[in-house]
């Protein structure tokens, strides 16, 4: 039984470092994988190639059977740096990004989901860090995916704002949806992961 995303003997290097030594896991379709590591072990990395968004030096690939960035419209992603212009309202932003999807959920009913008034007038780079993961995660959920990566989904987040992502979380993985997640926190980990 092929995974939603299989990575064989990863290898990625920028210049001399080799960031990422022959990395090998798969997540499956209704399971939290957690890919746990410190600072510069190469979690970003990883996700950043799985996505198609980063070159890598050697090994395989295939995210829901297919190269990384094919099946683009069945994946969702929430990075940690980016995916945000800075003068664009939430409901804006959303609805921008929703044109660039076949098949998009709403994204009013996504900002709901997420605990951010729909109405909100304030520009994403006045909204608190926690806000703005809370509006990247309502992006990484557009597509409706079948496999999402989530890059420190609850960094900077406050304890109520944590235990409702942790929710929606549990809820798409009970949906069938394959997550892959990078997280420093150990309660994350415990609570969510199902492959570490």
């Amino acid at each position: 039984d092929v995974g939603a995303l299989e990575v064989e003997d990863l290898r990625i290097s920028y210049g001399a470092i080799e960031a990422v030594r022959g990395v090998t896991f798969s997540a499956e379709s209704g399971r939290v994988t957690a890919l746990v590591g410190p600072n510069g072990a190469g979690k970003t990395s990883t996700m950043e190639a799985c996505t198609g968004i980063r070159p890598y030096s050697s090994g395989v690939i295939r995210v829901l059977g297919a190269p990384p960035g094919v099946e683009s419209d069945r994946v969702g992603s929430m990075l940690q740096t980016g995916g945000l212009y800075p003068t664009a309202r939430p409901l804006e932003w959303l609805t921008y990004l929703s044109r660039v999807y076949r098949r998009s959920r709403d994204p009013r009913e996504l900002l709901e989901i997420v605990g951010i008034d729909p109405g909100s007038r304030t520009t994403t780079r006045r909204m608190s860090g926690g806000e703005q993961q809370r509006l990247k995660f309502a992006a990484a959920l557009l597509p409706g995916p079948d496999l999402l990566f989530l890059d420190e989904p609850t960094a900077g987040m406050d304890p109520q704002a944590r235990r409702s992502l942790i929710g929606i979380i549990s809820g798409l993985r009970n949906a069938g949806v394959a997550i892959v997640l990078t997280t420093h926190l150990l309660a994350d980990i415990e609570e969510l992961a199902d492959h570490v």
